[in-house]
C-alpha cells in the first residue's frame, strides 16, 4: 500500500544533510540511489538517500531519518513536501524457512523474523522435499491438472489450488510449490501431494512478499 506523507502535518523530523552542487545549469542535488525502497512508489527527490536512526532516537515517540547526499560538504537544512517511508533497506532480502514439523512457513528480511504463516505438508508417501531452493514461478488463479487423471480444473472455489501459486521445486515432470486451497481444514495437517498448502489470504499475502529467485529452504 501507498502510504504519502504529508511533513506539515506530520511530526516526524527529517534532517537534511547536504550541500548544493552550483554550475552553470544552476543548482542540483548530487546524484545517490536510495538505500531503502521496499514501496511501490516513492516520491524522492534525486539523490536522496535515506538512513533510519537508532538508537539515537530510540527513545523518542517520533519516527526520524537522516537525509544525506553523496559528496557532501556542508550542511543544509532541505523540508520536502511529501514522499513515502519505506519499509525496510534493501540489502535485507526476503526468504523463507519451512518448518514441517511445526507446519509453519516463516518470512524473513535478514535474520529478523516478519511473519509466520500456518500451512499443510505432504502425506506420507508424498513428503514434501527438503533443501534449499529458490522460487521460480508465480502465478494469480493458477489452473490445476491432476497428475494422476490429467482433469483441468479452472479457476474458482472447486480448484484445489486457490487463488496463488508459487513454484519452488520442479523435477520436469511435476512441480511443487506453496498455494491456497479449498479445504482449508487441512491446514496444519500432513495432507498434500507434496505441495505446501496455504489458506487463501495467507497465500495472497505472501504471494506479494517474494519474487523469481526468493530463497526457499525447506526443513524438518
Amino acid at each position: 500500500m501507498k502510504n504519502s506523507i504529508n511533513f506539515n502535518s506530520l511530526k516526524s523530523k527529517v534532517l537534511a544533510i547536504g550541500s548544493l552542487v552550483i554550475g552553470a545549469s544552476g543548482a542540483n542535488f548530487i546524484n545517490a540511489q536510495p538505500a531503502f525502497a521496499d514501496t511501490d512508489e516513492q516520491f524522492l527527490s534525486p539523490g536522496i538517500v535515506l538512513e533510519k536512526q537508532a538508537p539515537r532516537y530510540e527513545n523518542t515517540s517520533d519516527r526520524n531519518w537522516r537525509v544525506i547526499l553523496k559528496g557532501t560538504t556542508n550542511n543544509r537544512q532541505w523540508s520536502p513536501r511529501e514522499y513515502q517511508i519505506p519499509n525496510q533497506p534493501i540489502s535485507q532480502e526476503v526468504h523463507l524457512v519451512v518448518k514441517l514439523g511445526a507446519r509453519q512457513v516463516r518470512v524473513y528480511r535478514g535474520n529478523a523474523l516478519v511473519k509466520s504463516y500456518p500451512i499443510a505438508v505432504g502425506k506420507p508417501g508424498y513428503e514434501t522435499p527438503q533443501g534449499a531452493f529458490n522460487v521460480f514461478s508465480k502465478e494469480i488463479n493458477p489452473v490445476f491438472t491432476n497428475f494422476k487423471t490429467g482433469v483441468v480444473i479452472q479457476p474458482g472455489i472447486y480448484n484445489p489450488l486457490g487463488s496463488r501459486w508459487i513454484g519452488v521445486w520442479t523435477d520436469g515432470k511435476t512441480q511443487i510449490g506453496f498455494h491456497g486451497t479449498n479445504r482449508p481444514q487441512s491446514i496444519g495437517r500432513a495432507a498434500s501431494h507434496g505441495c505446501i498448502r496455504m489458506h487463501d489470504k495467507d497465500v495472497i499475502e505472501l504471494f506479494r512478499k517474494v519474487e523469481i529467485g526468493t530463497v526457499v529452504k525447506i526443513e524438518p
